[in-house]
């Protein structure tokens, strides 16, 4: 009995994370199509973007899709509360991961999501896996119309890069108030710090 409870013991610390399909929760990190991820731990948030282009112009977009999640990780999924910025209400779900993919169940539909990326409610929303998210902490969505990127914590802000309202960043690291972030949404991947104040991050109800 004593071997047999070593044993256990021992599994235990070498492959605390067996039950997650064969990843560790930091793999599960990463972009998944229009989807952002972080999980760390237990702990899950992710930030939804998409657009559909109307009105006889790509400059206007004529639905949109966002909003921003976060939940706890069981296994393979994770229970999840949504909620589109500047709402005061949650939609619940669930997002659960599997090789390469993830998908995306909700209760129902955040707005104008039925229009651009499709039905999230009564099948779960297919998402594949285009990135990995080494060494992220965390996601947010700007909350601010423009935020520049500084090169550290506290510095002179200049033109550029810079970020706008909505655009969704993975957080690398923290420092006091200040968030380093990197946005992927460009031609090419923009990083830098960012004051919390600029960032949408939290949920509006518990």
């Amino acid at each position: 009995m004593t071997r047999y409870c070593l044993g256990l013991a021992v599994l235990t610390i070498l492959f605390p994370y067996m039950s997650y399909a064969g990843d560790a929760p930091e793999e599960l990190s990463g972009q998944y199509d229009n989807l952002a991820v972080s999980v760390v731990g237990e702990q899950v948030t992710g930030a939804f973007r998409e657009y559909r282009t109307g009105n006889g112009t790509d400059d206007a977009p004529q639905f949109s899709c966002i909003f921003m999640l976060k939940g706890s990780l069981i296994d393979d999924h994770a229970a999840i509360v949504t909620w589109a910025p500047g709402d005061k209400d949650v939609i619940h779900g669930t997002l659960t991961f599997s090789r390469g993919t993830a998908s995306l169940k909700l209760d129902q539909d955040q707005a104008g999501c039925a229009m651009t990326s499709g039905d999230m409610v009564t099948k779960p929303f297919e998402l594949s896996k285009v990135s990995e998210g080494n060494g992220w902490v965390g996601v947010g969505m700007i909350s601010v119309k423009k935020a520049i990127l500084r090169s550290k914590p506290n510095a002179k802000p200049g033109r550029a890069p810079f970020v706008v309202q909505y655009d969704p960043v993975v957080i690398l690291s923290r420092k006091e108030d200040w968030l380093e972030v990197a946005y992927f949404g460009g031609e090419n991947p923009v990083r830098g710090w960012l004051n919390r104040s600029e960032l949408n991050l939290n949920s509006p109800s518990p």
